[in-house]
């Protein structure tokens, strides 16, 4: 199973990269292969801790970005 975090918030008041990732790696054991982070804006900021079981290869890493 994987861990995924995730921050929002309407006025721009989150946690800083460092906390955020500390209360990620909180989760570590869920998904100790790969870990990812992505801030898409001031307002929202998103973590992922991935399990490898079905697709082991590193395309399928957390958080995937499309152009659009």
């Amino acid at each position: 199973m994987c861990g995924i975090l995730g921050e929002f918030s309407f006025d721009g008041s989150q946690l800083n990269r460092e906390q955020f990732l500390l209360l990620l790696s909180l989760s570590k054991r869920r998904g100790p292969d790969s870990t990812g982070y992505i801030r898409i804006s001031n307002k929202l900021q998103l973590g992922f801790n991935r399990l490898s079981i079905l697709d082991l290869s590193d395309k399928a890493n957390q958080p995937i970005q499309s152009p659009s």
